[in-house]
């Protein structure tokens, strides 16, 4: 048994070192096409193109109906309005008839509350209804 061993590991490498010592065949057929293979990943995208012409102008839409005529308002009565202007270095106040409708801040700045931060404050008094 150890002989047909050592026969076997002689005689297979000779044969394989004598089969490489001769000429190759010619080639055999070109073979078929295979299946086409799975989609890479995206690639990177490309640089940004140049700005396209500007378009040109639709036409003009169709003109719309016209407008109804406007009624005049009747005549109201002449009034002193109702509204007076207060002005102070510290809070803007009206009278108890009135309400303060807005503040003015001539020094620039904002208000706090009833009066502005920098001097001085013009106050806008109304008429309570």
């Amino acid at each position: 048994m150890k002989t047909m061993k050592f026969l076997i590991m002689i005689t297979a490498p000779a044969l394989l070192l004598a089969a490489c010592s001769q000429e190759p065949g010619p080639p055999g057929p070109k073979g078929e096409q295979g299946v086409q293979g799975p989609a890479g990943p995206q690639g990177a995208p490309g640089p940004k193109g140049d700005k396209g012409d500007k378009g040109d102008a639709g036409p003009a839409g169709p003109a719309g109906a016209p407008g109804s005529q406007s009624v005049a308002a009747p005549k109201g009565e002449v009034t002193t309005g109702g509204i007076r202007v207060v002005q102070s270095d510290e809070i803007a106040t009206c009278e108890d008839s009135e309400i303060l409708v807005s503040i003015y801040c001539p020094s620039g700045g904002s208000f706090d509350n009833d009066r502005c931060v920098r001097p001085p404050t013009i106050g806008l008094c109304a008429k309570k209804p």
